[in-house]
């Protein structure tokens, strides 16, 4: 199976693969929101308003502290939110669905992982950002392989943080972990991309 995987040409990847990603974006976006949005909603939704529930009866003072807080992160993030999912959506009718088929779905093979652990560690933002594009990429076609690579690589091998690590650590300390954790982005989306790839669509 792994010696399929490896061997997969682009002839042999591309015919199949476009026919993955030949949703329609708005079909796409149908499904994520009607199977994946709705009970996070519900999920967050309760939890807040029981968090709520609990501070207005401790303290009316810290639900004021804590609603403030809220509002100053929401600010902050917000414009940022905001162009992601702008750029994202230009990107998803810009960019042709031949090239998602070829370096994203699930027919991608060993060139959707390499794909997604390149992104994953130059992709800008925190993991908020990199959770959302990662969700858009799942939407339009993208394997689960490679959406795992995307996010173990922005977790463990995130090039923005190498400066700041190097600055308060050390480049020893930089290069004993870079050398730990650097192969788990592809074996990470190997392993999805093998087991569970018909499992999560």
């Amino acid at each position: 199976m792994i010696r399929r995987f490896f061997r997969r040409s682009p002839a042999e990847a591309s015919p199949d693969a476009s026919a993955s990603v030949s949703v329609p974006a708005d079909a796409q976006l149908r499904k994520g929101r009607s199977t994946g949005m709705t009970p996070s909603i519900i999920i967050l939704s309760c939890l807040c308003i029981i968090l709520i529930g609990f501070l207005f009866r401790r303290s009316p003072a810290q639900l004021s502290a804590g609603l403030h807080a809220a509002w100053t992160q929401f600010i902050q993030a917000f414009p940022i939110v905001v162009l992601t999912f702008l750029l994202l959506g230009l990107l998803a009718v810009i960019v042709p669905r031949e090239v998602y088929a070829h370096w994203l779905s699930e027919k991608a093979g060993w060139r959707g992982i390499l794909a997604g652990t390149v992104a994953g560690a130059v992709a800008p933002g925190g993991p908020v950002i990199q959770a959302i594009i990662a969700s858009m990429a799942f939407r339009f076609g993208a394997g689960v392989g490679c959406i795992v690579a995307f996010l173990t690589a922005g977790a463990l091998a995130h090039v923005l943080l190498l400066p700041l690590e190097v600055g308060l650590m050390g480049w020893r300390f930089v290069a004993a972990r870079l050398a730990c954790t650097i192969f788990f982005p592809p074996v990470a989306g190997m392993l999805a991309h093998l087991l569970f790839r018909g499992f999560v669509r």
